[in-house]
C-alpha cells in the first residue's frame, strides 16, 4: 500500500474489543479462552505505529469504529413464516459503549487519523439494530451481512471516499 501512489486513503477495521479483552459477546463468548489477545497497551502502540507509518507515505489514514457486537446469533431474531415468536435482538447502545468502552478510549487517543463512528448509524435513538428496512444487517454477533456491509458502506463510509 505504502508504494502504490493510485491508493490515498486507507480503511482500517478491527475487532479492538475482542483482541484486548479476549471476551466475546452473549452466546459467542461460551468455551473462549477470555485472555486478551494483545494486551490493551500493546494494541493501542500498535495501531498507532502503523497509522504513523501509513501516513507519513502521504496517505489519509480512516480508523472505522468497531460496530455493536449482539449476544446472539441473528437467526433467533428473523421473522419466519411458521414461528410463532421471534427474538427481539435489538440492544441499547449503552450496553454497546459499556462493552466498546475500554477500546473506545484507546481509539480516541489516536493521532494522524480520521475517527470513522458508526454506533449513531447502527443505534439510531439509542437503540442497535439488527435490521434495517427488512434488511438483516448481521451474519453473526459482530460480522455484518452482505447487507449490513452494503448500509456500512452507504451510511457511513461513502463519504470518507468521495
Amino acid at each position: 500500500m505504502i508504494s502504490k501512489p493510485d491508493i490515498n486513503k486507507i480503511l482500517i477495521f478491527s475487532r479492538g474489543t475482542v483482541y484486548i479483552t479476549g471476551k466475546y459477546y452473549g452466546e459467542a463468548e461460551v468455551g473462549t479462552n477470555k485472555k486478551p489477545f494483545i494486551l490493551p497497551a500493546l494494541f493501542e502502540q500498535s495501531l498507532q505505529k502503523t497509522i504513523n507509518t501509513l501516513k507519513k507515505s502521504g496517505k489519509k489514514i480512516y480508523y472505522v469504529v468497531e460496530n455493536p457486537e449482539f449476544p446472539t446469533l441473528p437467526n433467533p431474531c428473523i421473522p419466519r413464516l411458521l414461528r410463532s415468536t421471534f427474538k427481539n435482538c435489538d440492544i441499547q447502545l449503552s450496553t454497546v459503549k459499556n462493552r466498546q468502552q475500554q477500546y473506545l478510549d484507546i481509539i480516541h487517543r489516536l493521532k494522524n487519523v480520521v475517527i470513522v463512528e458508526t454506533h449513531d448509524i447502527f443505534c439510531p435513538n439509542g437503540i442497535c439494530h439488527i435490521f434495517n428496512e427488512g434488511n438483516l444487517l448481521y451474519a453473526e454477533y459482530d460480522h455484518l451481512s452482505v447487507a449490513g456491509s452494503y448500509f456500512q458502506a452507504k451510511k457511513i463510509i461513502k463519504k470518507y471516499l468521495a
